[in-house]
């Protein structure tokens, strides 16, 4: 077995189909636990610190970790941590959204002052600090608080409610989050080991100077990863290679992207939501039993793709726009599946993991 020192952006290059992609994740993508636990108490004290000094009218009911680490599909070297503060339900979500402004400001104002951070900047909707760990090591970390909706609301009203207004519709979005982390956490820990390669490949492969929202974030590919294994009918085990190589076919033929998940909503609710929004799209011709009567909710129907990746917490959300250069990912995808590591694979390999 090899040895890789260093940075890992040739790797997959030099990889031929006898190589072992197993120890290679196993040893540089998933992280050591020993090293996430050193810096819980730095988060933890974070978060104390924001909630002895929230406003008593904005105070969080209860906060989560969310992003890639608290759906365990981070990588080793992955900085980025998602703070949800969920502030309670005895607020309505308009009276969070009208003060929102101002609990940011306020957050702002006591991080500049925390000696364990370093404030970054502030948006419409969270606050951005740099938190300083163990040694020189440090996490990017997102502070966002949201309305504790799921506790106040069924899932049914919910969607109803976000048909009524485009203004809310982005705060509910961002309340949706944990349904997100379910959703790809509850999935086998070797999906999830595949989603840290796809995640590696779009690292080493896709030039980082591109600009913010050009590539497929992580939650895309996340997505994508977990309906070619379904289509793959759902292997307990299988050869990371073929997954791999199965998810890169995807990315080159992603105009046939046409993905939903009714784990949160049922097809029938969102039909008639359809049809009492005549502006809500839903497109025919599906290429699963599971996947018909998908319905793509969009408020621009002429802006409508053709494909789609449908947020399974969100039916209102197709996540491929998050991606603005989907023909540079097809070549990029196209030319990663002519490497030695996939040596002796073709089309028939795509659902046979």
């Amino acid at each position: 077995m090899a040895h890789w020192h260093g940075d890992h952006v040739s790797y997959l290059n030099v990889f031929d189909e006898n190589s072992n992609l197993e120890q290679f994740v196993n040893q540089y993508l998933v992280p050591d636990p020993n090293f996430v636990a050193n810096c819980n108490p730095f988060l933890d004290r974070l978060i104390g610190f924001i909630q002895k000094h929230t406003p008593d009218s904005m105070k969080p009911a209860r906060v989560f970790r969310g992003g890639s680490i608290g759906k365990g599909t981070e990588l080793k070297d992955e900085t980025k941590i998602d703070l949800i503060f969920y502030v309670s339900g005895r607020h309505r979500l308009q009276a969070v959204a009208d003060q929102m402004e101002e609990l940011l400001t306020v957050l702002e104002q006591y991080l500049q002052h925390y000696r364990e951070c370093r404030f970054v900047r502030k948006t419409k909707l969270s606050v951005h600090v740099d938190l300083f760990c163990h040694g020189d090591h440090e996490h990017r970390v997102e502070i966002r608080p949201v309305y504790d909706v799921l506790h106040t609301q069924s899932k049914r009203e919910i969607y109803e409610d976000m048909t009524k207004s485009d203004t809310l519709r982005q705060f509910y979005s961002t309340c949706l989050v944990k349904l997100q982390q379910t959703f790809v956490k509850e999935q086998p820990e070797r999906v999830r080991n595949l989603i840290r390669l796809v995640k590696y490949w779009r690292k080493s492969k896709l030039p980082a100077d591109e600009g913010k929202n050009k590539w497929p974030d992580s939650y895309l590919l996340e997505l994508i990863t977990i309906r070619r294994w379904e289509e793959a009918g759902k292997p307990a085990t299988f050869d990371l290679r073929r997954g791999l190589y199965s998810v890169l076919h995807a990315l080159v033929e992603y105009r046939d992207l046409k993905i939903q998940w009714f784990d949160n909503y049922d097809k029938i609710f969102m039909k008639q939501i359809r049809e009492r929004n005549p502006s809500i799209h839903v497109p025919e011709n599906f290429k699963t039993p599971r996947s018909e009567s998908r319905i793509v909710p969009t408020t621009r129907q002429h802006k409508y793709p053709g494909y789609y990746v449908i947020d399974p917490a969100n039916p209102f959300s197709n996540v491929t726009s998050t991606c603005e250069l989907w023909h540079k990912v097809a070549e990029v995808a196209s030319e990663s599946l002519q490497m030695p590591l996939f040596g002796g694979l073709g089309r028939s390999g795509l659902n046979n993991w």
